[in-house]
């Protein structure tokens, strides 16, 4: 792969092709048919994720000793055949020269083999294969096979290693009116015509109705799924944090007042990214507003709203600035304007077009992260598309979370014909888990929260730089390949310019130490004439005896299983290292067979690769703590790579809490509750957000203590949020407080508190209160207080103090509810 996934990217790609080999496995043994489904939320990458699947799939995987299978074919099925063009594209661009024109082909009429050819992906929309279609119809002299007999014949001899991959699978597996199969289910299910598929892959952001189908097919499938959690996508910044939706404030006609506010939102939209840009030294971001039209829109109607729209910010006047997606593909006229088509799948790859006229075109086949704004003329009854749309829009230009500007993390729409009701409605729709649910949070008419100027200046210092915790995904990275990251971004950098060459050293130097080690105990003698003899067990059986005669032969190990072994060391000393020890031991005299049964013999050993794996962290850890001024000191985006060094730990690292000084995003809707003195405001002090009623309590009681300044709202995710990590039976994972009050101490310094009330009926509380104690316990030191608060069955709010070394032993094994709630009961104390 060229793209380096995210963890749960690589999390959902090992367990996606795990699963697809064992239903190859199963078909091929017994002719069972197998289905594995990928769900996740929108702006997750799944393509991405397949293109990774099929790579591990065709040609083995880097990380195991899983063989690639050269004999697999892939059928990829979708409704759309600009879809099926941009994921071909995706695939080809995010594997690089191993998926690449050749084998990603496109189902056209001109096809005509008996069977599909190994090692390759097919590309099929149904439009291709409706009745009467070339592709399904034989006739003589032009086409001597079916589409059908291809798959037919393709199953009956490669079923084993045949796969139907149905993209955006919640669609084409749902019931046409009279109950008719649609052409996907004839593909999963069978048919009169075609065989069902052995294996099936559904690919979709709600899984709901592609599980349904394989259960109600005629085949007795497996199922096996995979679920991306929304919250690894959202805490990854590759989808935007907020999107703003302004709307009908009264009922009087305010189309062209709010497509000109759409326009200037662009506008100022276009300004904070060159800002950002070129400031960070980054690739120019243009971005773009899609302009959603009635079905049965006017021309000149429309004409005199792009009127209003040049006269909102007249740069739109440029050739090529305004084009559109609408059925004709040839240009249009609207009032005064000549508007040339472009393809949806096209928008993304033309940056001089930055406002594009539609009606329904863009709500598949369309992936455009530039688009950040949108104003919809739709009435009230098309709120599906309105969703649908909004899906495509969610994903971050540089795929990836600005901090230092949270404006851009944010995407804008603007619905002059709804009303609080009807957008209540699409705000209901995109946050349910229906098809087009998206993992952003949803504000009504956003505006930017400041820093309050009516705090003390000590308030942000006393929250600034406490102590957080990057937290490390599911997926074990290797800390030597880490190691080496670092080591490449610090040399191109010019922090530590010969990083390479002293981070080989010192690794090899590591293995070295442990080659003394092993040959002082005597065991790696041992470990060596293990790897270069074979011991084979003889068995003479003499006709008429009833004993046998066993006996035993010593063999010299064939090259090619020495290669095989030297394979699998270069496995465990990840990243080149093993193919560099044996080179510096060829280097400093040894043979090179001795060299490469020693590195095997090293590499075995579990001892070795872990302090190898330490030691590499451990290096890591100390050049991030030595030129960690120097590194915040760097762009935004060199920045970023240094966090992904971060994120790739094998343990919870602890980092410094930053407090963005530039505002970050908030509700202007005046029916979202307003608080006061929250370290953010708006220019009348207030700080807009739902909080839970726990919460509300929470804030009543802290605020009302003696020396209360202020309160910070912990977000769930960003740089900007505070996260403690804890352990559960699938690995670490972030919490994050709700609540941080400052208070003034008897000296008069400000200090902050933690405040978590957690619902403790939740499978995850008594690791979480785990987690929190265990915190304390490390940086009580930074707070005045750390409490876990509940609401008991009586309904009574309880706290539990975490900075009580004999409370955090008391947590210790305790996760029930009625477990917990006996322990607040018992050592805690009234919250009231």
């Amino acid at each position: 792969m060229i793209l380096e996934l995210k963890d749960y990217q690589l999390q959902a790609t090992a367990k996606v092709t795990s699963d697809l080999r064992k239903a190859s496995k199963q078909y091929g043994q017994d002719g069972e048919h197998g289905s594995v489904s990928l769900s996740a939320p929108t702006g997750a990458g799944k393509t991405v994720i397949a293109a990774a699947v099929i790579e591990r799939i065709l040609f083995g995987d880097p990380d195991t000793d899983a063989q690639g299978d050269p004999k697999a074919v892939f059928l990829w099925l979708t409704d759309d055949p600009a879809l099926n063009e941009q994921t071909r594209k995706k695939l080809r661009d995010a594997s690089g020269d191993r998926l690449s024109s050749s084998n990603l082909i496109t189902l056209d009429d001109g096809f005509d083999q008996p069977e599909f050819d190994s090692g390759k992906v097919y590309f099929l929309n149904i439009q291709k294969v409706r009745s009467g279609a070339n592709l399904i119809t034989r006739r003589e002299g032009r086409r001597r096979v079916t589409l059908w007999e291809t798959i037919n014949n393709t199953i009956k001899n490669n079923g084993a290693h045949y796969y139907l991959v149905i993209d955006e699978a919640h669609r084409g597996t749902g019931r046409r009116s009279g109950e008719d199969q649609t052409i996907t289910q004839r593909l999963l299910n069978g048919s009169e015509a075609v065989r069902a598929a052995p294996i099936v892959l559904g690919i979709t952001a709600t899984p709901a109705r592609f599980d349904a189908a394989i259960a109600a097919g005629s085949q007795d499938r497996v199922p096996r799924k995979w679920a991306v959690p929304v919250s690894a996508v959202r805490e990854s910044g590759l989808i935007k944090d907020v999107l703003s939706i302004s709307y009908q404030g009264e009922t009087q006609d305010m189309e062209t007042t709010l497509v000109r506010q759409a326009v200037a939102s662009l506008r100022n939209i276009d300004t904070a990214w060159n800002a950002f840009t070129e400031t960070e030294d980054e690739p120019p971001v243009r971005p773009a507003l899609v302009f959603q039209i009635p079905t049965r829109a006017q021309p000149d109607a429309v004409g005199s709203l792009l009127d209003a729209c040049l006269e909102e910010w007249p740069e739109l006047a440029v050739r090529g600035a305004i084009a559109h997606a609408l059925e004709s593909h040839t240009a249009e006229q609207f009032g005064q304007h000549s508007i040339n088509y472009v393809a949806p799948q096209d928008i993304q790859d033309h940056p001089a077009v930055r406002l594009i006229l539609f009606k329904q075109a863009l709500t598949t086949g369309w992936d455009c992260p530039r688009a950040e704004v949108m104003v919809s003329l739709q009435t009230a009854n098309d709120a599906t598309y309105i969703a649908q749309l909004i899906g495509r829009m969610v994903r971050s230009p540089l795929a990836r979370r600005i901090e230092s500007d949270e404006t851009l993390n944010r995407v804008r729409l603007f619905l002059p014909h709804f009303d609080r009701t009807a957008v209540d409605s699409v705000k209901t729709r995109l946050e349910s888990d229906d098809d087009t649910g998206v993992p952003t949070t949803i504000e009504v008419n956003s505006v930017d929260a400041a820093r309050n100027p009516e705090l003390p200046p000590e308030a942000f210092e006393a929250i600034d730089g406490l102590p957080s915790y990057v937290v490390p995904g599911p997926v074990h990275r290797s800390q030597v390949t880490r190691l080496h990251k670092l080591a490449a971004l610090l040399v191109g950098d010019s922090l530590l310019p010969d990083a390479i060459s002293v981070a080989d050293a010192f690794l090899v130097a590591v293995i070295e130490t442990e080659r003394e080690r092993l040959e002082a105990d005597g065991s790696l003698t041992t470990r060596v004439t293990d790897i270069e003899t074979i011991t084979v067990e003889v068995m003479d059986l003499t006709f008429g005896e009833d004993t046998p005669t066993v006996s035993i032969e010593t063999y010299g190990t064939d090259s090619g299983d020495l290669n095989r072994l030297f394979a699998a060391a270069k496995r465990r000393l990840r990243d080149g290292l093993a193919e560099r020890y044996w080179g510096n031991r060829v280097q400093d005299g040894d043979d090179p067979y001795d060299a490469k049964t020693l590195t095997i013999a090293l590499a075995s050993d579990p001892a070795v690769v872990s302090t190898v794996e330490e030691s590499a962290a451990s290096r890591v850890r100390q050049w991030l703590d030595t030129h960690g001024n120097a590194i915040s000191m760097l762009s935004e985006d060199k920045k970023a790579r240094y966090a992904e060094v971060r994120a790739m730990a094998r343990v919870p690292e602890e980092v410094l809490l930053g407090l963005p000084r530039c505002p970050i995003s908030m509700s202007g809707d005046m029916d979202v509750p307003a608080y006061k003195l929250h370290l953010y405001s708006d220019s009348r002090g207030d700080y807009r957000c739902v909080l839970g009623t726990w919460e509300q309590h929470s804030l009543a009681i802290e605020s009302e203590r003696l020396g209360f300044v202020a309160w910070y709202r912990n977000p769930k995710g960003g740089q900007r949020s505070l996260r403690v990590p804890y352990e559960s039976s699938s690995g670490y994972k972030p919490l994050y407080p709700d609540i941080v009050v400052l208070h003034r101490n008897g000296e008069g310094a400000v200090v902050p508190s933690i405040i978590d009330p957690h619902g403790h009926h939740l499978g995850d509380a008594g690791e979480k209160l785990r987690g929190l104690a265990a915190f304390a316990e490390r940086h009580g030191e930074s707070f005045a207080r750390i409490i876990g608060v509940i609401r008991d069955t009586n309904n009574n709010y309880r706290l539990l103090d975490l900075k009580d070394s004999t409370i955090r032993g008391l947590l210790e094994g305790v996760n029930s509810k009625d477990a917990i709630e006996a322990l607040f009961a018992q050592h805690g104390s009234a919250y009231e």
